[in-house]
């Protein structure tokens, strides 16, 4: 199976290598750092999996993904997150990603997860797959965006949102969600971009006018993941 590891993070990605060049059956032909360069990468090798990091550039990684499965269909993407909020995965999934993993998995239940879903299974741990659900019923039912906008706001960058009604920085941002600075900067440029503000002090204020202001405290993704046997 070739594979595609989309990962800005070089200490994580760095082990994600190590652990696949040591498995005769899972080769990776190609690496990204941007979103980008994963959908350049994706388009040039054509890999049957690609391991992508959920916040990778904000939502810009989701929508490449978007991009590259309008282009090849047959492209498994699996999402790796770093928390249990389910702003990133539900995002993931409800655009085409085939699974989502937490990145504090175990290295035989990731092997595992990535054999998995070269056989054609869904990848949703047994810990998320009612929160899943749960998120993208309600997702459904409010039509993604209930924010004004072109493109209206994504799930996360609601959540961000209601952090800058809440008075927060980036970095205090990042700190609850569990993210860097980088990725807080980038939704937040998002954010003033959809909703044709100027600044964060007029996206606070418009966030406190829709009662959006929230303190969610992060969860950690401290769990043992196994793969769903459901199809996609």
């Amino acid at each position: 199976m070739n594979i595609l590891i989309p990962e800005h993070l070089a200490l994580f990605r760095d082990g994600l290598l190590a652990m696949l060049q040591s498995e005769p059956d899972l080769q990776v032909v190609a690496q990204a750092i941007t979103a980008q360069e994963m959908q350049a990468q994706a388009l040039e090798h054509r890999p049957d999996l690609v391991l992508m990091d959920c916040e990778l550039e904000g939502d810009q990684g989701l929508r490449a993904m978007r991009a590259v499965l309008s282009r090849l269909p047959e492209v498994q993407f699996i999402v790796l997150f770093n928390d249990l909020s389910p702003g990133c995965f539900v995002e993931a999934v409800y655009h085409g990603a085939r699974g989502v993993l937490p990145k504090t998995i175990s290295r035989p239940m990731m092997l595992s997860a990535l054999r998995a879903a070269a056989r054609g299974e869904v990848i949703v741990p047994r810990q998320l797959v009612g929160v899943l659900v749960d998120e993208l019923a309600r997702t459904s039912s409010s039509q993604v965006n209930p924010l004004p906008g072109p493109d209206g706001l994504t799930y996360r960058e609601r959540e961000v949102l209601g952090l800058l009604a809440a008075q927060l920085s980036n970095r205090e941002i990042a700190r609850r969600m569990t993210l860097s600075e980088n990725t807080v900067r980038v939704y937040v440029h998002n954010i003033l971009v959809k909703l044709k503000l100027k600044n964060r002090r007029e996206a606070a204020a418009l966030a406190s006018r829709l009662s959006l202001a929230h303190l969610p405290e992060p969860q950690r993704a401290g769990l043992a993941a196994g793969p769903g046997n459901g199809r996609h």
